[in-house]
């Protein structure tokens, strides 16, 4: 893992030098050559080769982030305390030192002298409404401070005489890297990275490698000698994680997933953006089907260098008191992942509520939320799916990735949210069932019927001659549902609300009885459109015609609940696609 974490690094030119990373700022003060204020503007520059310090750098006294650090510290702009102070007078005995060797930093210092520029400066920022934590760098008659290398020689010197930090002299500990194979001076304090807040992390940064008690010691080895990196690996793979990192998707439980692969790939062309969830989580209709299918013709077809024998790495990650956590690692042929994702979206290919064409694909996100009980009100959804689902989520992932059965919580869970919305819903019983958990139904039954090693005969659409009696009773349900509609309109608590939870479960008792009631419905029916009665005994007789009422299991194992949701729904479908009307006629 540290091994390609390396490789991700060098391959996309992020910084292996210890003591430097890239960063941004926030403002830019404009100077002359002689120091002289000429004005402050937003900066959105990237700085690839930024002076900084890790936490156990600045562990003793007073330090300042050199060339760039807060307002508050280098033009003492609504400093939070005495420390930035302090750290302003830091800043400036560094520009000091440093000036001997680019002389240009001296016309900070001489404009940080300057009360009336200073003063200038200042009201600018309050018009500008600038925050105290901002971080502000100089550009000095056109040129970009940072972007100098004369100060370089004196920073790494800098570093090596701060009291924190220990350097190992004695060629005798030399250790092979557990990175690059090669011996090494081993750093015995490792980098945090900086970015899993969202995930448990800490603000100040969270280690990979650590060994901060006697019990962790071994072979006489302490801190992160235990496992031996260089300096400058320990740097590489800090920066490469907080690269992947700021790339990531929004988690929906305690983790994130970085995904990188061997060969780069584009946006476009990355199957990751397909599944991958975003910040609300509205049902997304897209074209993430023909974008994936699209890509697999590619593959196939050879279409593109960086698709042969290219490789798919997926690190999962949260933190844990001060730690990182790796709690999945996995890599794969990129071939078989698109082919696998193609997989996927094909299993949860499924008709529209109103069957007038197969219905668009959705995120990750959307299906995270049929996991959880139903609710009018979502606001509350992120908590509660980080709440019930962070144990579930990473196996769900990696069944998609790897194209494994889904396990049978995510069939209970998508069944329980179906009836909790029956019982809550206070829409016309018109209504289908919700179409992106029962998407999810689908894909369960067929990757359960792999897993045991047939081939599950469940279309997108209504299945007329579907074996199952379990799916033959839940079409009969809805039939009788839309009778009722037909018969007595929208009413206080339809058949839906009221049978559907003992219906999936228990149907022989249930829908025999719904059967005889359905009677009386159809006779109403008659008096006002017989051809409608009609219509509807020939959907009845079409589904008895495929199970009689004793072949009707008395109960319902979790797979007979999801062949008798998808029943419904697919048959509500059909009737609701305007092919009825035209038998109707």
């Amino acid at each position: 893992m540290l091994n390609e974490l390396v490789k991700y690094a060098e391959k996309n030119n992020i910084s292996d030098t210890p003591g430097y990373k890239a960063k941004k700022g926030k403002w830019l003060v404009d100077l002359t050559a002689d120091g002289k204020f000429i004005d402050v503007v937003e900066d959105d520059k990237l700085y690839k080769m930024c002076p900084h310090l890790a936490q156990f750098e600045c562990a003793n006294g007073t330090r300042s982030h050199f060339l760039l650090d807060s307002l508050g510290v280098v033009v003492k702009y609504m400093p939070k305390n005495d420390k930035d102070i302090e750290k302003h007078e830091y800043f400036k005995k560094l520009l000091i030192e440093a000036s001997e060797y680019e002389p240009c930093l001296s016309t900070i210092n001489t404009f940080l002298s300057d009360t009336d520029g200073l003063d200038n400066l200042l009201k600018k920022l309050n018009t500008y409404k600038a925050k105290g934590d901002d971080k502000v760098t100089f550009r000095i008659d056109g040129n970009w401070v940072l972007d100098t290398t004369g100060w370089r020689e004196w920073w790494n010197e800098h570093r090596r005489k701060l009291k924190s930090y220990k350097k190992n002299d004695s060629k005798s500990k030399l250790m092979l890297c557990l990175a690059e194979g090669e011996l090494v001076e081993p750093a015995t304090t490792h980098y945090k990275v900086i970015g899993l807040k969202q995930v448990g992390g800490r603000e100040n940064g969270d280690s990979l490698i650590s060994f901060d008690k006697s019990a962790f010691t071994s072979y006489g080895l302490s801190q992160s000698l235990n496992a031996a990196c260089s300096e400058r690996t320990a740097t590489i793979y800090k920066n490469a994680f907080e690269e992947l990192i700021k790339d990531a998707p929004r988690p929906v439980c305690d983790s994130l997933f970085l995904h990188w692969y061997k060969e780069a790939l584009p946006i476009e062309d990355d199957p990751f953006s397909f599944i991958e969830y975003k910040e609300n989580f509205e049902t997304e209709i897209g074209n993430a089907v023909d974008k994936v299918k699209k890509l697999f013709d590619s593959v196939q077809k050879g279409e593109k260098p960086q698709f042969t024998n290219n490789l798919y790495y997926i690190l999962q990650v949260s933190g844990a008191g001060g730690r990182i956590m790796v709690r999945d690692w996995l890599t794969g042929d990129f071939k078989k992942l698109v082919e696998n994702i193609r997989a996927w979206f094909e299993d949860l290919s499924i008709v529209e509520p109103y069957g007038k064409a197969i219905a668009g694909d959705f995120k990750f996100s959307a299906a995270m939320l049929r996991l959880i009980s139903f609710r009018k009100s979502e606001r509350d959804s992120f908590d509660r799916i980080k709440k019930e689902l962070t144990p579930l989520e990473p196996i769900i992932y990696r069944s998609i990735i790897e194209n494994n059965p889904l396990p049978d919580s995510v069939a209970s869970k998508a069944l329980k949210y179906i009836s909790s919305k029956q019982l809550n819903s206070e829409k016309s019983i018109e209504d289908n069932l919700d179409r992106v958990a029962c998407a999810i139904l689908k894909a369960y039954i067929i990757r359960l019927r792999k897993s045991e090693g047939g081939n599950e005969i469940m279309k997108p659409e209504l299945n007329q001659d579907h074996p199952s009696p379990a799916y033959q009773a839940g079409r009969m349900l809805s039939v009788l549902a839309s009778i009722q509609q037909s018969a007595l309109g929208d009413v206080n608590a339809g058949l839906v609300q009221r049978y559907y939870t003992s219906a999936s479960t228990t149907p022989k008792l249930v829908i025999g009885r719904l059967i005889q009631m359905s009677q009386h419905h159809l006779d109403k029916l008659g008096k006002d459109s017989k051809g409608l009665e009609i219509w509807y005994e020939r959907q009845l007789a079409d589904i008895m015609a495929r199970i009689n009422i004793e072949q009707v299991p008395t109960v319902l194992n979790l797979e007979g609940q999801t062949l008798f949701a998808l029943g419904y729904y697919q048959q509500k479908a059909h009737m609701q696609s305007g092919k009825p009307a035209e038998e109707k006629v």
